[in-house]
């Protein structure tokens, strides 16, 4: 199951009220913010100001994600997690549980 962390929840909250935003996309595409590790699958982000029809939803601490159904199923047993201490948020994707770092094992993750 898709899970991200508390420090997740904070990064996408703050995109989505920098850029009056409704949501955060993840998908396979050709957005600028691509996830930090290189061993990720090519997994981009990008803002989305109303819910694509074919998305399935995915919503923690007032986060919201947006994931279509190919991109679910690379998914489906990661954790997403976010650096915040830059100007930017720094995403990283983890297959669970073995891949997580410290840091985001220490977090509790939120169920998508």
């Amino acid at each position: 199951m898709l899970a991200f962390t508390p420090e997740a929840a904070v990064a996408i909250r703050q995109l989505m009220a920098k850029e009056g935003a409704d949501g955060l996309r993840i998908h396979v595409g050709t957005r600028t913010r691509r996830f930090a590790r290189a061993n990720a699958p090519s997994m981009y982000l990008e803002l989305v100001y109303g819910p694509p029809v074919e998305d399935v939803v995915f919503e923690a601490d007032g986060a919201r994600l947006y994931v279509d159904v190919e991109t679910l199923k690379v998914l489906d047993d990661k954790l997403i997690h976010a650096d915040l201490t830059g100007e930017e948020p720094r995403f990283d994707l983890y297959r669970l549980p073995e891949e997580a770092p410290a840091e985001a094992a220490r977090s509790a993750p939120h169920a998508a």
